[in-house]
């Protein structure tokens, strides 16, 4: 009887947590008005600088702050979840190569989950409210 519990109480969390629905642009612009001068990064320096495959995703966004200290979010939508985080990896070893200590603590603490069947990271004092915060603005959408 407790396996048949577990089973439906896990069945429903799944469901549950599967039926977002994602209009990346409205996460954009709740995302861009908790931090201040968010910049976003173009292909073309993903693709030179950071060394990242864009065609790995099929949409994605890449924002960061250049002031101290850094907030950036990720947000993708892949083609292959394996090979999109290699790619993501890439950028956030770059970021760590480029920061200080107080920037590089926060990006080791990043936050990552998926919205839908986007993979989301934050880097920010206030990850996992933010992502908290965004994840039922979503469902009440």
């Amino acid at each position: 009887m407790k396996k048949r519990y577990l089973f439906f109480l896990l069945l429903i969390l799944l469901v549950g947590c599967s039926n977002i629905n994602v209009n990346k642009n409205n996460l954009i612009n709740k995302l861009d008005t908790k931090f201040n001068y968010m910049l976003e990064i173009s292909e073309l320096e993903l693709k030179n600088y950071y060394g990242i495959d864009t065609d790995k995703f099929i949409d994605y966004t890449f924002k960061i702050s250049y002031n101290d200290p850094k907030n950036i979010y990720v947000i993708v939508l892949p083609k292959n979840k394996k090979e999109a985080k290699k790619e993501i990896d890439k950028f956030f070893e770059k970021q760590m190569n480029l920061s200080n200590e107080t920037n590089k603590k926060r990006i080791k603490n990043k936050y990552n989950n998926n919205f839908g069947d986007y993979l989301f990271y934050i880097v920010s004092d206030n990850n996992k409210e933010i992502y908290k915060e965004l994840n039922n603005y979503l469902k009440a959408e």
